[in-house]
């Protein structure tokens, strides 16, 4: 049997080893739920950045063809001003009509080349107005990542401090 010393200092080393488990067990928490919001922050980054890249490709997509649709444009403007040139020299026409069909085809060209400006400019600020977005998405993933909680040091410390406190180690205390 074991005299009131011996048994209280047996349940201070067991308070003590409690506490200790406690606030390790308390930091490792931590530094896992910091290792998770650190993992999902870089991965709404990254998806960021790849959203980013397929944003930008669709930008230059939409530039080429742009470039693409402004060279057949003038093109086919050629080939029919052209054709109407050859067309009013083999049937003997001259003047005013044949200038009337030369410029009715830079009217349709100007046209044609005006909506596809305009239909370029409108994928533009699609493909924008979807980068915004994917910021915006990645702002919310991150924000909505849970705090990390602080270690809890006290509740280890009131385990162990109220584990300590048994009638018997309060008297062991007093009659010291």
């Amino acid at each position: 049997m074991c005299t009131g010393a011996e048994a209280m200092i047996i349940s201070a080393a067991t308070s003590g080893a409690q506490m200790g488990m406690g606030m390790s067990a308390t930091e490792s928490n931590a530094r896992m739920a910091q290792i998770r919001s650190d993992m999902l922050t870089d991965s709404a980054k990254e998806d960021l950045k790849l959203n980013t890249k397929i944003s930008l490709r669709k930008a230059e997509e939409q530039e080429r063809a742009y470039v693409q649709e402004q060279v057949d444009s003038k093109i086919a403007a050629m080939e029919l001003k052209s054709s109407a040139n050859v067309a009013s020299g083999e049937s003997g026409v001259t003047g005013q009509s044949v200038e009337d069909v030369v410029n009715d085809v830079e009217r349709q060209r100007g046209q044609i080349d005006l909506r596809n400006k305009i239909t370029y400019k409108n994928n533009i600020e699609s493909i924008r107005n979807t980068h915004t977005q994917n910021i915006h998405k990645m702002i919310s993933a991150i924000n909505g990542i849970p705090a990390v909680p602080t270690p809890d040091y006290l509740t280890p410390f009131v385990s162990a401090v109220s584990s300590f406190s048994t009638p018997d180690n309060i008297k062991a205390l007093k009659g010291s």
